[in-house]
């Protein structure tokens, strides 16, 4: 018997909370005077602390809301309907939460999956649910149910506990619990690279799950690209249903010219027996070789703003990668909500997928998002990733008229079809100072013993005569995304593209001698940054200074006094 995709799985129950009551079947448990876990929209069962992202299965989430109510959530259950595991080889639990396990205060807010056996009456821990990302779903998480087969009326609980503190809470976007085959593997995702030099080996690497009852000892693996193909035979395995191994073909893939390879790769016949489930087998990898391995600089977009306590620490650690690695990491404060903020720059930093709403945080490339103190842990790593593509720039200000004018260019070192890549240029200042409120650092590491770049010696906050701001970015000349069309859709390895920027017109309260232009160019389809450069402006003044100087010159006997 062979089934043909997840619609034929024997779905034992599935929900997405649609509406504004609990669903049938459904109950609560509670020491919470607010009930505890309700039914409703994100934005209903959101609070301050608690932003609830919008559904993704459906418009509806269950929630359970501990910084609304600040009371005893100690015991906070969710309870499905018995479900009957009896005549299932083996079972798994698929869920969408959102679930911060914050710790604050010496308290820790925590998460789990229960069972009962006796309606409820008594409890026993399953599985600890692990916190998502910062400010999003973590979508299609799964547990193993085996520990439940054969039994035929069982409650599932998914218990919120806020640890005795005051902390946000947690959210149910959509679960389904259903029956395992027998024999189910799925190639969950491919690990190669997306650029590597022509003539070197590209190892075909990836990982498969088992999603079968069955322990999985061996299976068939087949990967192509074009006229090449490699099969064998991988064993000696013993995967427990949900768990994963990362394998790695023993022929790699050796890309022969700087053009685009697409690499297929299949998994099959697990324990040498045919799949249950058909559908989840293949997956496929795009690579492009390059003929050379230009250099990666980095672009770091820290989100901030003088009224962030934390943020103190962005300005430190950008301050640090600049000193450590000044070839390899360009660092870019974008402020929010003062007087240095750019709304185009801070709205895409905020409106961006990898965002997680914490200040200070910073967009790597826009690809990654890391804590400020997490970059020096990652930055040796970044400049190591391959690029296909080295972007220059020249920045020419007319001091006459305020008017900038920026040409950026770029060398490709593969062929590429059909892309969207774009030109982007930022504007940098540094030595930004101001008066007013709007300039002073709220400054949450006053008084700490914790060194923090000397803002520990300072006051909170630091007023604004005492702040001097870097790495502040100005203006987007191309918006967030860069310039469409600025780069052509099909270009050849070698080839050097060009593209100059309308004239900007500077602010007067810009300093241009403290200022540098970044050169980006993103991949629009991605939305990340390949790779960046920059310079500072070059100055261009009038040959007369746009002055005449009178000179009064009584030092030479007999001197003629006149104009110059």
């Amino acid at each position: 018997l062979l089934w043909h995709g997840l619609n034929a799985q024997q779905v034992l129950l599935e929900e997405s909370f649609e509406g504004d009551a609990l669903p049938s079947g459904w109950m609560v448990q509670t020491l919470a005077s607010d009930g505890g876990w309700q039914v409703g929209t994100p934005a209903a069962l959101s609070a301050t602390l608690f932003h609830i992202p919008m559904a993704l299965h459906g418009m509806g989430v269950a929630a359970t809301n501990d910084w609304s109510c600040d009371c005893d959530k100690s015991q906070d259950r969710l309870i499905s309907p018995p479900i009957d595991f009896s005549g299932v080889p083996g079972a798994i639990l698929e869920m969408s939460w959102f679930f911060r396990k914050r710790s604050y205060g010496g308290h820790q807010e925590e998460a789990w999956i229960e069972y009962s056996l006796d309606d409820g009456l008594t409890w026993v821990p399953l599985h600890a649910v692990p916190p998502s990302d910062f400010n999003h779903w973590e979508d299609g998480g799964r547990f193993d149910l085996s520990a439940l087969v054969g039994q035929s009326a069982v409650r599932l609980a998914f218990t919120y506990s806020d640890g005795g503190g005051h902390e946000p809470g947690m959210a149910i976007d959509w679960l389904r619990v259903r029956a395992l085959p027998p024999r189910d593997l799925e190639l969950s995702r491919l690990e190669l690279p997306r650029y590597a030099l022509v003539g070197e080996s590209v190892a075909v690497r990836g990982v498969v799950t088992n999603l079968g009852a069955d322990v999985l000892t061996s299976f068939a693996l087949q990967w192509s690209e074009g006229a090449t193909s490699w099969t064998e035979t991988i064993e000696g395995l013993a995967l427990q249903p949900l768990d994963t191994y990362t394998f790695e073909a023993e022929l790699p893939f050796v890309p022969a010219e700087p053009t685009r390879y697409e690499v297929v790769v299949q998994v099959y016949m697990p324990n040498g027996l045919p799949d249950t489930i058909l559908g989840n087998n293949e997956l496929s990898a795009i690579v492009h070789g390059l003929s050379d391995m230009p250099a990666k600089k980095v672009v770091g977009e820290e989100a901030t703003g003088t009224w962030c306590g934390f943020c103190p620490r962005g300005a430190v650690y950008l301050q640090k990668m600049e000193e450590l690695y000044p070839d390899q990491f360009i660092g870019i404060a974008v402020h929010e909500g003062d007087p240095m903020a750019s709304p185009v720059w801070i709205g895409g930093v905020t409106s961006s997928p990898l965002f997680e709403s914490g200040f200070p945080s910073v967009l790597i490339d826009r690809r990654m998002l890391l804590r400020a103190a997490e970059l020096d842990i990652y930055q040796p790593e970044l400049p190591a990733m391959p690029a296909p593509v080295v972007p220059q720039l020249d920045a020419q200000l007319d001091v006459a008229t305020k008017k900038l004018q920026v040409n950026a260019s770029a060398t490709f070192y593969t062929r590429f079809e059909n892309a969207d890549f774009r030109f982007n240029v930022g504007l940098v200042e540094d030595g930004v100072t101001g008066t007013g409120d709007g300039y002073a650092q709220t400054n949450y590491f006053s008084g700490s013993n914790t060194p923090m770049g000397g803002y520990e010696n300072l006051p909170n906050p630091v007023p604004a005569e005492m702040m001097v701001y870097d790495h502040v970015g100005r203006d987007l000349l191309g918006g967030w995304a860069g310039v469409p069309a600025s780069i052509p859709s099909y270009i050849e390895d070698g080839q050097q593209v060009s593209y100059s920027f309308a004239p900007y017109t500077l602010p007067d309260n810009w300093a241009p001698m403290n200022m540098h232009a970044v050169v980006m160019v993103i991949d629009q389809q991605t939305g990340e940054i390949l790779n960046a450069d920059q310079t500072a402006l070059d100055i261009v003044c009038p040959d007369d200074l746009g002055t005449t100087v009178e000179v009064d010159d009584e030092s030479v006997p007999g001197a003629e006094d006149g104009a110059v």
